[in-house]
């Protein structure tokens, strides 16, 4: 052979080995790399899934709060009104949230009412979940006599928030998030001793719903809820865990591999020829950095909605008690006043009655926009549940200036709303409390925001109320009349009767 050719040979030879050690480096990295991307995606996708069921724990109070703290279901539940519970704590709560079963359950730990996915039930069927909720009742029974200890005579403000929840097997097989919260007044006028409360018990079944809702929100694909391990091995399984640490059941999908589906996509086209397979690993490469970007910006949607609400896009409750935390904090280390509102719509549940749910989405929606445009750029508007919605404004000069904004908050709400071309006309209430230099918790912020919130409604709605003077003395007022006259009924002595009788003079 000639040399040349001989040197042609080997160059070649040389060229090829190089090319074949190149694109096998390449295979291996790519295929490397490729489980590394599809690890990441699984791994958010497992992430994903406990955040979506750590949402419904989370939500189900919030959902049941809407009825439970609230002075009207304690008065009605003590009257046994049957009509006004069923459209306010049971049924309604059932059909309107979704919950597969609704207890109340009386002072004496007797089942009281019983729906079942939003139709009433014999109080019955309440045994069959009794022996895993009678311990759960017991133990929130416990917390909050103890939380009671120091008055309770009047337990409200102890127990107000108060709860228990869990992921717990059910003795019929399925396995259920159960949440058991007492039902307390929304105002301390109504006195109810500890031990008398209520109790407003809620149960979502682990089951197509759940899962589905989940799957939907952080596309999962396929999500499924069982109570044994799949034994589909193309599926990904993670355990469902009860507040002990035993396993309930067990979550299982369908993985989104996208470096797997990649390299099947584009393996025809590596087979051809070695240029081929060379530019298409180099493609490969291009394509999982696009797509490990793609995961990185799907990781931080699903952050933003663990904070955010999904309908709104406001701040949630979480994030709210996050961000007053911290304006407290900062209020107290600058001594700048802080200013919460606290605003209720008038009239929302007439436009569900009336125009349907959505209507009330969109409507939500809409004064979410309305509100937001008023704020100011260091303020948090926050929907806190329902037609609750939460202003911070950390860095107030003067009252006057919140003063104003809840009074353009007002007229803003005022303005008619077009939803899907009906005109519907609301108004709305705002209750404000300020708090100098961190000088308040946070719960006592927001209680006494509640409470001027509760007293802007009662006076005629569509108006706002500051907490402090004259309505922080009506409060201290009321508590010392209702001590005092507690005090004469319980001694029997220091109450008198004057009468004027009236007689017709024909």
């Amino acid at each position: 052979m000639p040399i040349r050719a001989q040197s042609h040979f080997n160059s070649s030879f040389v060229f090829a080995a190089i090319a074949a050690t190149f694109v096998f480096a390449l295979g291996i990295f790519g295929w490397w790399a490729a489980g590394k991307i599809d690890d990441r995606s699984i791994a958010r996708e497992t992430r994903a899934v406990r955040m979506g069921l750590e949402e419904w724990l989370d939500r189900i109070p919030v959902e049941q709060d809407t009825s439970a703290i609230w002075t009207d279901s304690v008065i009605h539940l003590r009257a046994g009104d049957d009509d006004w519970i069923a459209e306010n704590l049971g049924e309604w709560v059932s059909e309107y949230f979704g919950h597969d079963r609704v207890y109340l359950i009386d002072p004496d730990n007797r089942a009281l009412r019983a729906v079942q996915n939003g139709e009433r039930v014999n109080p019955t069927a309440f045994d069959r979940d009794r022996m895993i909720l009678d311990p759960m009742i017991v133990e929130l029974r416990q917390k909050m006599a103890a939380a009671a200890g120091g008055n309770p005579s009047n337990s409200t403000d102890a127990v107000s928030g108060l709860g228990l929840e869990d992921i717990r097997a059910m003795p019929d097989g399925r396995a259920s998030i159960i949440s058991i919260r007492p039902i307390v007044p929304s105002d301390l006028s109504l006195v109810q001793a500890s031990g008398e409360e209520f109790l407003h018990i809620s149960i979502v079944d682990l089951g197509p719903d759940v899962s589905g809702a989940i799957g939907k929100k952080f596309e999962v694909a396929d999500l499924r809820f069982d109570l044994q391990p799949n034994a589909d091995k193309d599926r990904i399984a993670t355990p469902v865990l009860d507040s002990s640490g035993r396993i309930v059941g067990f979550f299982s999908w369908l993985p989104y591999e996208p470096a797997y589906e990649l390299i099947v996509d584009t393996s025809p086209m590596m087979g051809l020829c070695l240029l081929v397979l060379v530019l298409a690993g180099g493609f490969l490469i291009v394509r999982l950095r696009r797509t490990s970007r793609r995961l990185v910006e799907t990781e931080a949607e699903a952050t933003f909605f663990a904070y955010h609400d999904p309908l709104t896009r406001l701040p949630n409750r979480a994030l709210f008690e996050q961000e007053l935390a911290r304006a407290l904090a900062d209020g107290r280390r600058r001594q700048q006043t802080v200013v919460l509102h606290c605003i209720d719509l008038d009239r929302f549940k007439h436009v569900n009655d009336t125009l349907g749910h959505p209507a009330g989405d969109a409507l939500l929606i809409q004064v979410g926009r309305r509100l937001g445009a008023l704020v100011g750029e260091h303020d948090v508007l926050a929907r806190l549940g329902g037609d609750e919605f939460a202003l911070i404004q950390p860095q107030v000069d003067a009252i006057t200036d919140a003063l104003g904004l809840a009074q353009r908050m007002i007229n803003a709400l005022e303005e008619p709303f077009d939803l899907n071309g009906h005109e519907v006309t609301i108004s709305g209430s705002v209750g404000l409390m300020s708090s100098h230099g961190g000088d308040l918790s946070a719960e006592d912020l927001i209680g006494r925001a509640d409470m001027a919130l509760y007293e802007a409604k009662t006076g005629g709605r569509n108006r706002y109320m500051l907490y402090g003077g004259e309505l922080g003395a009506v409060v201290r007022e009321r508590l010392a009349l209702e001590l005092h006259l507690r005090e004469a009924l319980r001694a029997d002595q220091g109450l008198k009767l004057a009468y004027q009788p009236i007689y017709c003079s024909r």
